[in-house]
């Protein structure tokens, strides 16, 4: 039954020594090993010699491990049953200059494009990386969303002042609003129905006790 300093030591012999004593299944723990912070490092240290002792020096896959390993596999990889730490929000977005927008979309959609790519390419070996194609899907959108906001409040700024706007830019409401009198509209008279006014006013009466 290995311990978890000795497991770790072991690895780190074989990584620095080129041993094959090591499964090379497991190699790839060293790397993570060293490039996690100190403060991560005992439980994955901790996660690997549960591989060891439970499947054999095989790799533990997250779905045969059992569930109190859960919290070992998060202090591994954050994003395993959290929400992905790349998603980016509009909130902030807006007040980035547009070329700045432009080049970020041009990031996304590359390492959108490679996903796709990866995706036919290599199947779904590595869902946890297919994975992130959703959120890049809804940061693409949110990009397109902030600059056509901001192109809409560019237009609305130099339409303020003129007669007429652009139907996109006037306010949508409905049908029959769009369509109602406004309130000078509703005060114009035709001249019969201003004679009759002069001619008929309203009477006021009081009445005496």
């Amino acid at each position: 039954m290995l311990t978890f300093v000795l497991f770790e030591q072991c690895l780190t012999d074989s990584f620095s020594t080129g041993s094959t004593s090591v499964s090379n299944q497991l190699v790839p723990a060293l790397a993570i090993l060293l490039t996690l912070s100190e403060k991560k490092k005992g439980n994955a240290v901790a996660f690997f010699a549960c591989v060891a002792q439970v499947n054999g020096n095989r790799w533990l896959t997250r779905k045969n491990a059992p569930r109190s390993l859960d919290p070992v596999y998060q202090s591994v990889n954050p994003c395993i049953g959290t929400r992905q730490k790349t998603k980016i929000r509009a909130s902030k977005l807006r007040g980035v200059p547009e070329s700045d927008l432009q080049k970020q979309l041009g990031d996304l959609k590359t390492e959108l494009s490679s996903l796709r790519l990866y995706r036919v390419t290599r199947g779904t070996s590595y869902h946890g990386k297919l994975k992130k194609i959703r959120v890049l899907r809804k940061s693409i959108a949110r990009v397109y969303t902030v600059m056509h906001q901001a192109q809409k409040e560019r237009q609305r700024e130099a339409y303020r002042s003129k007669r007429y706007v652009p139907k996109d830019l006037r306010p949508k409401k409905t049908r029959a609003i769009r369509r109602r009198l406004s309130r000078k509209e509703r005060s114009i008279h035709s001249a019969k129905s201003m004679h009759k006014a002069r001619a008929y006013p309203p009477r006021i009466y009081a009445v005496k006790r």
